[in-house]
């Protein structure tokens, strides 16, 4: 009964190991793809800076991460994020944050490709950068 359990024991510690292995690969990997340094996966902070980078979300979100109940808030829509940078919709999303031993690797190695164009954002006041106003002023 005792190498049972040992035996139990050996095998959850192997599955662990193997899960983190392929999560370390394949967020390095969607990193990579995305145009942040794959390394950064490693690094405590730095990678949730890069994948703030990559799902084009406010870098002050980081301190969101920080407050005990708010962070569900950007831990939700942060591969909701990613998922539309690659291609994806939310199911896909809900996939990365719900299975991601599963979903990650998929975006990883898949032929999802990362769009890398510019953001090119609206103010507040409804104009772009280049000064024109947008469809939604009604003077337009």
């Amino acid at each position: 009964m005792e190498k049972m359990g040992f035996t139990l024991v050996a095998v959850s510690v192997f599955l662990a190991v193997a899960s983190a292995l392929v999560m370390l690969i394949s967020v390095a990997r969607v990193l990579s793809k995305a145009g942040q340094p794959g390394w950064a996966v490693i690094v405590p902070v730095y990678n949730v800076i890069c994948l703030l980078r990559v799902a084009r979300m406010p870098l002050w979100w980081l301190l969101l991460f920080l407050v005990p109940v708010v962070s569900i808030v950007p831990s939700v829509l942060l591969p909701l994020g990613i998922a539309r940078r690659f291609g994806r919709g939310g199911g896909f999303a809900m996939g990365l944050l719900f299975v991601p031993v599963g979903f990650w690797p998929l975006l990883a190695f898949g032929g999802y490709v990362c769009d890398l164009d510019p953001v090119e954002d609206a103010g507040a006041d409804g104009v772009e950068e280049g000064g024109a106003a947008t469809e939604e002023d009604g003077d337009a």
